[in-house]
C-alpha cells in the first residue's frame, strides 16, 4: 500500500540513510539512490550509480528544478513522495557520477552537482510545488480514493477555497457543520472548480 506521510510518521518508522529506489510515476521509470535518512525539513538523496543519474538525466531531459511525483521504495515500505532532478550542494552517498560541490550556496545561484531533494506530506524547503506533487503521487497510485475529513489533510493549495465554502455554508461535513469533511482530493477539486464557474457567471449577471 502507498502511504502519503508527515516528516514526523516517517521519522517514527525507524529508517535510516541508505540504499532506495524511486519510481518516477509519469516516466515510468526506476532508478536506485542513496536515501540521506528520514527528514526533518526533506531529504537529501544522490542517485546510487552513473547508470541512475543517466536515467535520472534522461527522465527530466537535463537538469531542472520541477517537481515530479515519484514513489520511495524503503525497508518494507512505499512511500508517495516527490522529487526534483537539479543536483546541487554536496553529494550525499558518494556517487561517482555527478561531480562534487560545496554545500555553502553560492551568492549567484547552485552549481550543477551534488544531490537532490525528496518531499513527502508537509516538507519544506525551497523547491516549489513539491507538496503538491506528492500528493499527485498519492493519487496516481490509488490514493484518489481515499476520503478525507480533515481540512489540513487536503493540499495546501486547495485548504483556502476549501475553507471559505465552507465558511459560506457551501460545503458541509458528515457532522453537519464543516467540523468534519468527507472528501476525496478529485471530489474537492471539482467543488472548487465549480464554485470558481458559479462565481464567474454571478459577476456576469450583476455587470
Amino acid at each position: 500500500m502507498i502511504q502519503l506521510l508527515t516528516n514526523q510518521e516517517i521519522r517514527l518508522l525507524s529508517l535510516r540513510a541508505g540504499i532506495a529506489s524511486v519510481s518516477d510515476l509519469l516516466a515510468c521509470k526506476r532508478y536506485n539512490i542513496f536515501w540521506g535518512g528520514p527528514p526533518h525539513t526533506h531529504t537529501d538523496f544522490s542517485p546510487l550509480t552513473p547508470n541512475d543519474t543517466e536515467i535520472m538525466r534522461q527522465i527530466s531531459k537535463g537538469w531542472n528544478w520541477k517537481a515530479r511525483p515519484v514513489v520511495l521504495h524503503i525497508g518494507n515500505y512505499d512511500l508517495a513522495a516527490a522529487v526534483h532532478h537539479f543536483p546541487h550542494g554536496s553529494i550525499i552517498g558518494g556517487n561517482p557520477g555527478l561531480v562534487s560541490r560545496s554545500n555553502t550556496r553560492p551568492p549567484n545561484g547552485w552549481e550543477l552537482g551534488g544531490h537532490m531533494c525528496m518531499y513527502y506530506k508537509d516538507s519544506t524547503g525551497g523547491t516549489p510545488n513539491m507538496r503538491e506533487s506528492a500528493y499527485e503521487a498519492f493519487e496516481l497510485t490509488g490514493g484518489a480514493d481515499m476520503r478525507l475529513q480533515e481540512l489540513k489533510d487536503f493540499p495546501e493549495s486547495l485548504q483556502p477555497e476549501l475553507q471559505e465554502l465552507i465558511k459560506i455554508g457551501a460545503l458541509k461535513g458528515n457532522d453537519g457543520k464543516g467540523g468534519k469533511l468527507d472528501l476525496t482530493v478529485a471530489e474537492a477539486r471539482i467543488l472548487i472548480i465549480s464554485s470558481r464557474i458559479t462565481k464567474i457567471l454571478n459577476d456576469d449577471k450583476n455587470n
